[in-house]
C-alpha cells in the first residue's frame, strides 16, 4: 500500500507536542512524515524549501495554539495547503476560539486537544490519518508542476519561453491521451526544434555545426515549418557549417542552403563539407 505523505505545521513553541506526535505518527509504516527540521539544510532558503514540503504532502496536520494564529509562517502554510488542494487537519487546543480559525478551517472537523491529554490526541491523529487515502500519483505530479512554475516565475526570457513552450505542448498531449485517437510526434528533431528557436534567437551571433546524420530535420516534411522558423528566428549574424554524408546529399539541401543564404548572407553564411560519419568528423 502507497505510504501518505504528511505535513507538521506548528509554531516553533509547540516543539514538545511536535516531538510527541511525530513520535506516534511514525510507528506506522503507512505514513510518511515530513518536519521541516528534518528537511531542510542549513544553505536552503527556508520559504521555498517549505512550499516544496507541502507540495510533497498528501496532508497537512496543524497544530493549532494561540502562537501559532500569530505566526506568520504557520498562517502561510496553511495558505499554500489550501490553495493547492491539500487535506488539512487541525489539531486545535482546547483554549482557542474557532472564530480566529482561518476561514478554510472552520467548517472542518477539528480534533481538540489540551496538554494533559496530547499523547491521547496524537494517537486520535494516526487514526484519522489511516483512514485517508493518499492522492493519486497524477495530481502530485500536477503539483510538482505547478511549484516549479511559481518556483521559476522570475527566469531570463529565453528560460520563460521553453518553460511555456513546453507546458503547451504538454497540454496538447495530454488532450490527445483524453481524445479516442492518440496521436504525438516523438521526433528528436521536432524536440530539438521546440526548445532551440528560443534558445537561440536572443543571440547576437551564432557559430553552428549541423551534421546530416545527426540533424534530419532539415529534410524532414514534417518539419519544415519548424525548420523554417528556427533558421529565421537566429540572428543575421549566423554561420551554419553543414557537414554532409555524400556528395548527393548536396542536391537534396539546395532549397536549405538558400534559405540560409536568404537570411544570412549579408552577415553571416553557410558553409559545406562532406564526411562520411560523426566519428570521422570528430577525428578531423
Amino acid at each position: 500500500m502507497e505510504m501518505l505523505n504528511v505535513f507538521i505545521s506548528y509554531s516553533w513553541k509547540q516543539k514538545l507536542e511536535r516531538s510527541v506526535l511525530v513520535s506516534c505518527l511514525m510507528d506506522s509504516t503507512l505514513l510518511r512524515i515530513i518536519v521541516d527540521i528534518d528537511r531542510i539544510n542549513t544553505a536552503d532558503p527556508i520559504h521555498p524549501r517549505i512550499s516544496q514540503l507541502i507540495d510533497e504532502a498528501d496532508v497537512v496536520v496543524c497544530l493549532i495554539t494561540q502562537d501559532s494564529l500569530l505566526s506568520t509562517e504557520v498562517r502561510e502554510e496553511l495558505v499554500r495547503a489550501h490553495e493547492r488542494g491539500k487535506v488539512i487537519v487541525p489539531v486545535v487546543r482546547s483554549d482557542i476560539d474557532h472564530s480566529r480559525l482561518p476561514h478554510f478551517l472552520r467548517d472542518l472537523n477539528c480534533i481538540s486537544y489540551s496538554n494533559d491529554s496530547f499523547e491521547e490526541t496524537a494517537r486520535q491523529v494516526r487514526s484519522k490519518l489511516l483512514d485517508i487515502q493518499p492522492q493519486p500519483h497524477l495530481s502530485k505530479d500536477l503539483q510538482k508542476v505547478k511549484s516549479a512554475v511559481l518556483t521559476n516565475e522570475i527566469v531570463p526570457r529565453f528560460k520563460a519561453e521553453i518553460i511555456g513552450r513546453v507546458l503547451r505542448n504538454a497540454l496538447d498531449e495530454i488532450r490527445y491521451l483524453s481524445s479516442d485517437v492518440f496521436r504525438f510526434d516523438i521526433g528528436v528533431e521536432r524536440n530539438f526544434l521546440f526548445r532551440a528557436e528560443p534558445l537561440f534567437q536572443n543571440a547576437s551571433e551564432i557559430d553552428a555545426i549541423s551534421l546530416s546524420s545527426v540533424s534530419s530535420f532539415w529534410l524532414d516534411p514534417l518539419a519544415q515549418a519548424l525548420a523554417r522558423q528556427y533558421t529565421k528566428s537566429q540572428p543575421s549574424a549566423t554561420r551554419r557549417l553543414f557537414v554532409l554524408d555524400s556528395e548527393k546529399e548536396f542536391d537534396q539541401y539546395i532549397a536549405i542552403f538558400n534559405l540560409h543564404y536568404e537570411t544570412y548572407g549579408k552577415d553571416g553564411g553557410d558553409f559545406q563539407e562532406r564526411c562520411h560519419s560523426l566519428a570521422a568528423f570528430q577525428a578531423a
